[in-house]
């Protein structure tokens, strides 16, 4: 029989309308957070994005895609044997570049036409965007967290020549940016950062902001190494964080020559196929302070805070497309009973998808409305707090949780959701690195263990009397949360099941929080959402985390954990 003869399937497709209309749970939620006089624009402006995602800016997609291989290329050396490091990237990657610089995805969280909500408006362009984007949304996130930086310690020399052009809408003249802290000896810690940096000029006052250093070291991890720019820690004083800086580092000199920069080799990774990741040589490197000496910790939190949103923002948006994928052939896939989305108990695998990427968008942009908030000075000193705390939750939260919404994604299409075109596969890839970028789910759990401990439990108070009110009968869950603060000290085994006990919890209440106000405004969508706010209460692993946390409190269990992994073994240090 020929292909041509015999069954044919009826392909699926995205609908038309594009992302953001045929989105209700997100259309409602920014009509909740986005003030009125600002949301027609703006949902104006996400309906003419989202068509043109699929339409014209679709070319540029499949430009990233084949059948001509885009991954980046590195050529060290050329013909004369010179060293030249030259960096190959696609002509799709540098299309959508383009794209995201001539949309504002940078400069409309730093224009502020739209206020407080400005960085909702932002992050909904960046979620209807990014799984469409092939990993320029990475750029762009340290992009955005470069531009605060300048914004906030930057000199006005600096932020005329550099934050200028990384906020700009003209692809001639944007920048991208792209930050340099890990290194070999501590990963997700920078402590022991050996990247040294010395003024270039010597004299007898004291270091200011805009001085110029040589760097010498290597960086470990480089995301978007095709950047303008990056934002780099290195050691100007004694050891530890307290020894360390903040620099702006130029890629390229005034002569366009790379800087001081060697590119060790392009890392072989997982996913992310399309980004350029590099070690990075540094030997006299020119860099700009940017922190007071010794700060740069603590300068780089506000980078930290707006990637790691950047990042739970991006594992929502995946989870999104993916469940759109397996809708689409739900409701045209034929079985034996007639269509696959008539089948009940495939339709309730996919609605317990879908209550988790709702009660994971409610969250995540909750603390996008929190940090449009701080950003304009309107923020409570409330919610100031529970944003410290929640910014570390939301992220991990939202990686780990999505990623398996989407496995569940790939099941539900059956062998052609294995299929590299059907595009699950590709946003699983991508997406995993949610899950160890900014941080791994432990590294985030001690991140707002820390927070909890810097706040004396104060954080956690606040945010359970904000929970309260909005997640209905689950006294246990705030409980236990009010009770691990109280811990005098704590296991070091809590810190993760408390972590998604409180993201569990954050969702509930943000759910509930959105239900009053479907309710209030007498919106047609009440009951879909009541309903999915039970779900997520009663039926989507809220026990189980209490259960956990419950154990670790009392003391139970990880006895034996060292046992079970490594068998007492003594096991070898090297490969």
């Amino acid at each position: 029989m020929r292909i041509e003869e015999g069954f044919q399937f009826d392909v699926p497709a995205l609908p038309p309308c594009g992302a953001y209309a045929s989105d209700p749970a997100l259309q409602s939620l920014l009509a909740r957070l986005i003030p009125p006089e600002h949301l027609p624009s703006i949902a104006q402006e996400l309906h003419r994005f989202s068509r043109d995602l699929r339409g014209p800016i679709s070319e540029r997609v499949l430009a990233c895609d084949g059948p001509t291989d885009v991954e980046p290329k590195l050529t060290q050396y050329d013909n004369w044997g010179r060293r030249v490091d030259r960096l190959w990237t696609s002509e799709g990657w540098r299309a959508l570049k383009r794209v995201a610089a001539e949309e504002g995805l940078a400069e409309i969280f730093y224009a502020r036409r739209e206020g407080a909500a400005s960085r909702l408006f932002g992050f909904a362009k960046t979620y209807i965007w990014s799984p469409d984007a092939r990993l320029v949304g990475c750029p762009m996130a340290m992009t955005d967290g470069a531009a605060r930086i300048l914004e906030l310690l930057g000199t006005p020399e600096i932020k005329d020549k550099y934050l200028s052009r990384l906020i700009s809408r003209n692809p001639d003249v944007a920048y991208t940016a792209g930050q340099w802290m890990t290194e070999r000896p501590g990963g997700s810690s920078v402590a022991d950062t050996e990247t040294t940096a010395v003024p270039l000029l010597t004299s007898s006052g004291k270091p200011k902001i805009g001085d110029a250093y040589a760097l010498s070291g290597f960086k470990w991890f480089s995301s978007a190494t095709d950047g303008d720019v990056a934002v780099v820690l290195a050691r100007t004083g004694g050891p530890g964080n307290s020894g360390l800086s903040l620099f702006l580092v130029p890629m390229r000199d005034e002569a366009g020559q790379l800087n001081g920069i060697r590119v060790h080799r392009l890392k072989n990774k997982f996913g992310t196929k399309t980004l350029p990741t590099a070690e990075l040589q540094l030997s006299n490197t020119v860099g700009y302070l940017l922190s007071p000496p010794g700060r740069g910790v603590a300068s780089i939190s506000p980078i930290l805070n707006i990637t790691r949103v950047h990042s739970a923002v991006v594992s929502v948006s995946g989870l999104r497309r993916a469940l759109d994928i397996a809708a689409a052939h739900a409701q045209t896939r034929q079985i034996a009973t007639g269509l696959l989305a008539e089948n009940a108990l495939h339709t309730a695998t996919l609605a317990r998808v879908e209550v988790l990427c709702r009660a994971l968008l409610h969250l995540v942009f909750g603390v996008v409305h929190l940090l449009g908030l701080s950003e304009t000075g309107r923020a409570s000193e409330e919610e100031e707090e529970r944003l410290r705390l929640l910014t570390p939750v939301v992220k991990a939260f939202a990686a780990g949780r999505a990623t398996g919404g989407m496995e569940e994604c790939l099941e539900a299409c059956g062998g052609q959701g294995y299929m590299e075109e059907t595009g699950i596969g590709r946003l699983i890839r991508d997406c995993m690195v949610e899950r160890v970028w900014e941080g791994t789910q432990n590294v985030l759990a001690l991140d707002m263990m820390r927070v909890l401990k810097k706040s004396k439990g104060r954080a956690m108070q606040i945010l359970i009397e904000w929970a309260a009110p909005h997640i209905g009968t689950s006294t246990t869950a705030l409980g236990l949360l009010h009770r691990a603060v109280q811990h005098a000290d704590p296991p070091a085994t809590l810190a993760r099941p408390l972590l998604n006990l409180l993201g569990h919890v954050s969702a509930a209440a943000s759910l509930g929080e959105h239900v009053a106000w479907v309710c209030a405004q007498g919106r047609p969508e009440l009951e879909v959402e009541e309903e999915v706010r039970r779900r997520w209460v009663e039926d989507m692993g809220l026990r189980e985390l209490e259960r956990e946390v419950e154990r670790v409190l009392q003391g139970k269990g990880g006895e034996r954990d060292a046992e079970i992994v490594y068998g007492g073994l003594k096991r070898a240090s090297k490969l």
